[in-house]
């Protein structure tokens, strides 16, 4: 069965028709947009209309066959604040998208089925987390649906080095009147832990010395 779970007002299961099983060797060429229109007319009829769909990511399996595909794409985008946490990349202000959140999701080619990113985040899709942050912070990959700014990247230049745990200390020290905030109280769509401010390295609601420490290890591993 054809299936999407979306987390826009709750997690809901779209079933669609049976299909046979795809295997990924069939695909002489990394291009399923095709296939992907055929979902959406499934689920939405044939007059849908997905915009900006882009194929962001291949992953290949032990035989050299696409497994599966990170892609982004969207029906509809409602107005409003939303955001969500994946573990150091957070998407922002990306409004409430139809029929994916943040218009991402990873399509299975091996049984062809599509996942909403909220959902395939906690599957076991080898090297998903870290081919997400790399993908999301890489300038020549197309994605239309929100800002993406890194956790603890309080400099804003995109990347996390030291001048960053400097800052953090500095909101420390100010008695956090430094604040690196985005609009995280008011966001009509939360995905991951709650997070005070761009500072919360850790991800436990408060901005601390932790914070630092946290970041100082992550540097030091490169």
């Amino acid at each position: 069965m054809k299936k999407i779970l979306a987390f826009v007002m709750a997690v809901a299961t779209i079933s669609a028709s049976s299909v046979a099983s795809v295997n990924a060797v069939s695909y002489n060429k990394p291009k399923f947009e095709n296939e992907f229109k055929s979902y959406i007319e499934e689920i939405a009829g044939s007059s849908a209309y997905c915009g900006d769909y882009n194929e962001k990511y291949y992953h290949y399996d032990e035989n050299g066959n696409i497994d599966w595909c990170l892609i982004s794409a969207s029906l509809s985008t409602d107005p409003g604040i939303c955001h969500g946490i994946f573990d150091d990349i957070i998407i922002s202000n990306a409004g409430s998208t139809n029929p994916f959140s943040f218009g991402l999701a990873v399509y299975d080619v091996t049984n062809n089925e599509y996942y909403d990113i909220c959902y395939a985040w906690d599957m076991d899709f080898a090297d998903l987390h870290n081919s997400f942050y790399n993908v999301m912070l890489d300038e020549n990959s197309s994605y239309s649906y929100g800002n993406v700014v890194v956790l603890g990247d309080v400099d804003g230049n995109g990347k996390l080095d030291i001048n960053d745990t400097t800052l953090i200390q500095k909101t420390i020290a100010d008695n956090n009147t430094v604040i690196f905030s985005l609009d995280f109280e008011h966001s009509e769509l939360k995905y991951g832990k709650p997070i005070k401010n761009l500072c919360d390295y850790n991800k436990d609601g408060v901005c601390s010395v932790s914070d630092v420490t946290n970041l100082q290890l992550k540097l030091a591993k490169g």
